[in-house]
């Protein structure tokens, strides 16, 4: 919507055998089918997968996910000493929130668009990240825009989280972000 994809920083696919040794996979995620599963294991904890190393800023981050009977999954991003963006997709709707970082920043809601999210059907969400701007879309029409002084900081911590028994994530991509033009007006 409001950036363009340039260079390509990270991509994976979850092959089995090709797994980047970035990812902390721990006993909450298995890779099976070419996709990323939350496991069976402890079914009523959050269960978490982070990118090691993260140093991004400016950037698009897109990634394909299907509700396997879970109730929430969540893109977490964080850097200077805090989570910065949390997107959260649940059954029935998508939102974009910053988090409080000490005395620094409150917490705000930045947007939430509604829509019914089948189970066991593959969407793709792409969030968009330029300065202070920050917008989440899986279309044209399905899509939150917002803007917070804390979305413009290095993003040294991207999580993907997932509430209740099961989620499936495949295709996470990052690209550095190429600023759109006529995005201003």
């Amino acid at each position: 919507l409001m950036v363009s994809p340039g260079a390509e920083l990270f991509s994976e696919t979850f092959e089995e055998g090709s797994i980047s040794e970035r990812w902390g996979i721990k006993q909450f995620f298995i890779i099976e089918d070419g996709v990323l599963k939350r496991s069976t294991h402890q079914p009523q904890e959050s269960a978490r997968i982070f990118l090691k190393e993260a140093a991004f800023h400016d950037v698009i981050i897109q990634f394909d996910f299907k509700f396997e009977g879970s109730s929430e999954l969540r893109l977490v991003t964080g850097g200077g000493g805090g989570y910065n963006t949390i997107t959260q997709v649940s059954t029935k709707h998508f939102q974009v929130n910053t988090a409080k970082r000490k005395l620094e920043f409150q917490p705000s809601h930045q947007g939430e668009c509604a829509i019914d999210f089948e189970q066991g059907k593959w969407y793709t969400m792409t969030v968009e990240f330029e300065g202070s701007e920050v917008a989440a879309h899986l279309d044209g029409e399905h899509f939150v825009i917002g803007k917070h002084p804390i979305i413009d900081t290095e993003r040294t911590y991207i999580a993907l989280q997932v509430e209740g028994t099961s989620a499936h994530f495949d295709n996470f991509k990052i690209w550095k972000s190429v600023p759109k033009p006529e995005w201003e007006s």
